[in-house]
């Protein structure tokens, strides 16, 4: 558990050190950004909370829907497409 007393004079000493503050900020976005934040990282914790949701919710989604023509569609875009940002409808495949 850490110890939060002495906050109030970490924070006047690094509001006088700018250069310190700096650095110290510097390496948390680079640990968290180039390793909890990388675009691996994302995907994997947004199929984790999918699963977890999909576990939870009560009934399973079906991928393909058979219109009135009997042409049979896929429902939204897979999770792969979306992350990918893919320029092509993924619709009609």
């Amino acid at each position: 558990m850490r110890n939060w007393s002495d906050l109030d004079e970490m924070m006047t000493y690094y509001l006088a050190h700018q250069d310190e503050a700096m650095t110290i900020a510097l390496n948390n976005y680079a640990t968290f950004h180039e390793r909890y934040l990388t675009t691996v990282a994302t995907a994997y914790y947004w199929r984790r909370f999918f699963a977890a949701w999909a576990s939870v919710q009560g009934f399973k989604p079906q991928l393909y829907e058979t219109r009135a023509d009997s042409e049979v569609v896929i429902r939204g875009i897979p999770f792969e497409a979306y992350a990918l940002n893919a320029k092509k409808s993924m619709l009609n495949l």
